[in-house]
């Protein structure tokens, strides 16, 4: 559990942004930070957890193009 609420003040003082699911640290925080950590610990210890897939953010390079990473130009 130490390693859980490290990783979560880590991320809260980060200002971490919300998941895809949405949930926010003043989310957390208004449920109870530890129950929420007891609920990401069951789910890890009974390996039942399933992360939810990342965001995914591009961000346009200065010719306003998003570059493919298979086509670097590093060949």
């Amino acid at each position: 559990m130490e390693t859980l609420l490290m990783a979560y003040e880590v991320a809260e003082e980060n200002d971490g942004a919300p998941g895809i699911d949405g949930v926010t640290f003043e989310d957390i925080n208004a449920q109870g930070v530890a129950s929420f950590l007891v609920q990401i610990q069951g789910e890890l210890l009974g390996r039942t957890y399933v992360p939810l897939p990342a965001r995914k953010q591009e961000i346009p390079k200065g010719d306003g193009k998003i570059p493919d990473p298979v086509d670097s130009g590093d060949t």
